[in-house]
Parts: C-alpha cells; sequence; structure tokens
C-alpha cells in the first residue's frame, strides 16, 4: 500500500496518482475496512497509484490542514471520505470531548462546522483546477 510517507512522485502517462484523503474509514487501519487496499488490488486499476492520506479520528477540519501535502504529490485524481467522526462527536458529549482534546480541534464539532470545512476543502480544490464530484448519501 502507498502512503503519504512517500517521496511524491508524479503522474506519468503509464500511472495516474490517486489521493485518498480522510480519517480511519480511508486510513484502513484497526478494525476498519481498508478499501483502499482492495482498489489496488483490482486488475482494472493497475495504472493507478493509490496514496492514502487518512487519519484515524479526524474530522474535516483535519482533512483542511493536510491539503496541502494531498496536492503536493500532484493526483490526478483525489477521493475525499469524511463525516463519521462528526456525527459521533454531535452524538455523545464523551466523545465531543475526547475528539476536542485528542485532535486539538479549535471549534466545538457541530453540523455547520464540518458543512465549512468541506467547503473549504472543495473551494481549494477547485482553485487548483480541480472539479468537484459530489457522492453524498441522500438523508
Amino acid at each position: 500500500m502507498t502512503d503519504q510517507g512517500r517521496p511524491a512522485q508524479e503522474s506519468t502517462a503509464n500511472t495516474a496518482i490517486v489521493a485518498c484523503l480522510g480519517s480511519s474509514s480511508t486510513a484502513g487501519k484497526g478494525q476498519a475496512f481498508n478499501w483502499i487496499s482492495e482498489l489496488e488490488r483490482r486488475e482494472c486499476n493497475k495504472r493507478l497509484c493509490f496514496r492514502n492520506f487518512g487519519v484515524g479520528g479526524d474530522f474535516a477540519y483535519n482533512a483542511l490542514q493536510r491539503l496541502p501535502i494531498v496536492l503536493a504529490c500532484r493526483p490526478e485524481r483525489i477521493v475525499v471520505w469524511v463525516g463519521g467522526n462528526e456525527v459521533l462527536a454531535v452524538v455523545s458529549k464523551k466523545v465531543r470531548l475526547f475528539f476536542r482534546i485528542s485532535k486539538h480541534l479549535p471549534n466545538e464539532p457541530s453540523p455547520e462546522w464540518f458543512r465549512e470545512s468541506l467547503q473549504t476543502i472543495v473551494h481549494r480544490l477547485k482553485a487548483h483546477s480541480w472539479t468537484a464530484r459530489w457522492n453524498v448519501p441522500s438523508r
């Protein structure tokens, strides 16, 4: 599995970098399903080089802080998968306090702060000539 610790590699005619940014659902460690490794194993993805920028416990805010290193690897595609920890923090006061301390969050987790952070990620990607494609589950 490729990861953020490797030197930046640019896309070539034969390979394309896919950067995956998110929390433990992206990191694929512990009990989380490693969907990136699964995609790497598929024959149809052989020309893709997946870079994992997932960090367990992260919020959209934390992913936003890592966006510069994601862009530095010059990916052809970026997958952003965040939001699960925000939901946990909103429904549980104990979890909210844990995340607030352990992740050094500057704001109280809320749906509004999640939306603001995610919108900032999208705006910064667009500023780097990325076209955002939303795949958000319906309510």
